[in-house]
């Protein structure tokens, strides 16, 4: 089975690798910082994936989109 990664999608999550990589090794406070790191790379590919987004999938189908009708119960006093 194979799984196609767009390269945008695996450059966001290297960049956030190399990003995280730094903010755990340049720590002042300790010998590294793991949680930071991951909150940092979170942000990251966050950024990166509002950034980087292309355009919208184009919806396929007529363009007479009609909202499901919705059963109503009444109750009876």
């Amino acid at each position: 089975m194979k799984l196609y990664i767009a390269p945008v999608n695996a450059a966001v999550f290297l960049i956030s690798c190399v990003v995280a990589y730094f903010v755990y090794r340049h720590d002042t406070r300790s010998a590294g910082d793991v949680p930071a790191a991951v909150a940092v790379a979170a942000a990251v590919v966050l950024l990166l994936s509002f950034l980087l987004r292309g355009e919208p999938p184009a919806e396929t189908g007529s363009g007479d989109h009609q909202p499901a009708p919705t059963a109503s119960v009444s109750a009876q006093p």
